[in-house]
């Protein structure tokens, strides 16, 4: 991918971003097409309206410096598979290091990016907030109290949860282009914000655009992906499930109807 391009006769810069997820390393490693920097904060980059940042990876502790970046009319991207780095290192025989991959960031096509937009990063806020509350209740639960301080927290976590839930799904009407029509499509009605909220969390944090096998893989749902798969999303993807089949127990294959569902909408099939 070209560093710079011109957009009615005006230079777009590009800035690469292997982005810094540990407390041990505290910079950020961008590459801009010609040399390395070590930067802070992600607002730090010399961004101005019309410029590219691309990023590895999100997650919480930067959402504010990407919210900043958008508000300056900077365009966001986020890559939209992690796997793809490695597989480069091994193809060019590269080795690992914050400052390789932030340059193999610009070689990977603009396909695999996901472009970032402020009611996306709203949208990921309050699903932080949401799954904060689920672990909450969780907790709570397998405390088991009874006194009565401990059964009003309860009741005001699930008052909060339920909050969530419904502003998650207004968002995501905003956030997600093809949300209702997947709602539609697996008969998720208005009343259903649980399953709803489930949805917005399975459609930001999965590539749709990849195989069936690798999507099942990554959520547990092959018997090939040697325990390797990532838990938390497989627990949502029950939720969805529960909200959709309107029972308790969900059989595997239920699973796998409604994600073979959400591939056929997203490439724009019929509902």
């Amino acid at each position: 991918m070209q560093e710079a391009l011109y957009a009615s006769g005006i230079a777009v810069r590009r800035y690469f971003v292997d982005v810094h997820i540990d407390t041990k390393r505290r910079h950020h490693v961008v590459y801009d097409g010609q040399g390395i920097r070590r930067l802070g904060s992600l607002t730090d980059i010399p961004a101005e309206k019309g410029d590219e940042v691309y990023v590895d990876t999100l997650f919480g502790a930067i959402y504010d410096e990407v919210q900043e970046l958008l508000k300056r009319g900077v365009r966001v991207f986020v890559l939209k598979r992690t796997d793809i780095l490695p597989r480069l290192r091994r193809a060019n025989n590269i080795e690992k290091s914050h400052e390789n991959d932030a340059k193999i960031l610009s070689m990977i096509d603009s396909t695999y990016y996901h472009e970032i937009c402020e009611d996306e990063i709203k949208l990921r806020e309050l699903i932080v907030e949401y799954n904060k509350c689920l672990k909450l209740l969780k907790m709570m639960q397998q405390l088991n109290g009874k006194s009565k301080a401990f059964k009003e927290a309860q009741l005001i976590i699930r008052r909060e949860k339920a909050r969530l839930a419904r502003r998650i799904n207004k968002v995501a009407e905003k956030a997600i282009s093809s949300y209702n029509k997947v709602c539609d499509a697996l008969k998720l009605s208005y009343g259903s914000f649980y399953g709803r909220a489930a949805l917005a969390d399975i459609l930001l944090h999965i590539d749709f655009g990849r195989g069936l096998r690798k999507i099942l893989s990554y959520l547990g749902r092959h018997q090939h992906n040697r325990g390797h798969y990532n838990g938390r999303l497989k627990k949502v993807l029950e939720s969805l499930s529960i909200s959709v089949y309107k029972k308790q127990k969900i059989r595997a294959r239920e699973q796998v109807e409604i994600l073979k569902t959400i591939r056929r909408i997203l490439a724009g099939g019929p509902a």
